[in-house]
């Protein structure tokens, strides 16, 4: 894991040297709250920057894999795609994201530039204190909390506990809404709630940061305080 965690950092430098960009996911989760072990780097792009990223994954040894997810209405040509590039050895998988992103079960298309809206540069953390810790374009901690909530998979819940710890209430709001609507915000956040209530979540969130579980069950319940109000004016509307 030390090794494959060592090669991301090093890409990830390399990436220093491409325009438009935002980091998104479990490395830009501990970027804007605390840091969390992550195997994959997810990076959403600007279409201008596509073939210049495509470079630099390349000289990194990088091959894409699988097969390339478009929003269908887009254009793949003018590259609104999202591709996995692997490299070998040691097994390490970044997630490229071109024009945008899209989650497969709320089907609204995110551009990339609301998703780098409030991004900024900051040191890309990790567990095992591996350096470098690059400096690059990292999204919002409301940004990611508006792309968070609409997969809400066990991991994305974790994550959106910590960063209930550092964003700021009405700018979630602000981000969740341009994103996908009201009403479908509203869903959204109330679907969080209801996760927020498992009994399972606190060893769960317990484990991924290393603390212990009363320390887990107080930061658990102030997050349910931090998104009950960001629902109350979408729920009164």
């Amino acid at each position: 894991m030390r090794s494959r965690v060592q090669s991301i950092l090093d890409l990830a430098a390399d990436f220093t040297t491409i325009g438009e960009l935002a980091v998104i996911g479990g490395y830009a989760v501990s970027a804007r709250s605390k840091p969390r072990f992550s195997q994959d780097l997810d990076v959403v792009i600007h279409n201008d920057s596509l073939k210049k990223m495509e470079s630099v994954l390349r000289g990194r040894g990088f091959t894409p894999s699988g097969k390339e997810f478009a929003d269908p209405d887009k254009n793949i040509e003018f590259g609104d795609t999202t591709r996995a590039w692997t490299l070998a050895e040691p097994r390490t998988t970044v997630d490229i994201m071109a024009g945008g992103l899209m989650d497969r079960s709320v089907r609204i298309w995110i551009p990339y530039e609301k998703i780098s809206r409030g991004a900024t540069i900051v040191g890309i953390p990790n567990t095992m204190g591996l350096t470098p810790e690059p400096r690059l374009p990292v999204a919002s901690a409301e940004v990611l909390v508006g792309l968070k909530v609409q997969p809400l998979r066990g991991q994305d819940v974790v994550d959106l506990v910590s960063l209930a710890g550092t964003a700021d209430g009405k700018g979630c709001r602000r981000s969740l809404v341009d994103m996908v609507g009201e009403e479908k915000a509203e869903s959204l956040l109330a679907n969080l709630l209801a996760a927020l209530e498992s009994s399972a979540l606190v060893s769960t969130y317990s484990a991924a940061f290393g603390i212990k579980r009363p320390q887990a069950a107080t930061q658990i319940d102030t997050a349910r305080g931090f998104y009950r109000a960001i629902l109350s004016p979408l729920s009164q509307r």
